[in-house]
């Protein structure tokens, strides 16, 4: 919905008290504290989704035991995004973009 500018179809999928976190590890551009409430989360993943390159793509896969998208730029893991649901809506969103972690993940993914 985000990646097609649906920002009511992102926001009935937000819970009102959705929590967001974001983990660059001082390597990467991240959030700089923990962001509560859905109007302040959608207006973080409009401004990401707005300042993505344009050679930017998504997968869906699970982590962790969670549902995660897998944000890539020319084909390198970038950023990782685990969801967690209750209630058929989104309250945590957790975003990984420390690039060590996302080197383990990667070469994990590939069968490294």
């Amino acid at each position: 919905a985000l990646g097609e500018g649906n920002v009511e179809g992102v926001a009935a999928l937000l819970a009102e008290e959705v929590h967001l976190w974001s983990d660059g590890g001082g390597k990467a551009a991240a959030a700089t504290r923990p962001l509560a409430g859905r109007d302040t989360v959608l207006r973080f993943l409009i401004g990401l989704r707005n300042k993505q390159p344009p050679n930017t793509t998504i997968a869906t896969t699970e982590v962790n035991g969670a549902p995660a998208l897998l944000i890539y730029v020319n084909g390198d893991l970038v950023s990782v995004c685990n969801l967690v649901w209750e209630e058929k809506r989104i309250s945590e969103i957790r975003f990984v973009r420390n690039p060590d972690k996302l080197q383990r993940l990667q070469a994990r993914l590939r069968g490294d």
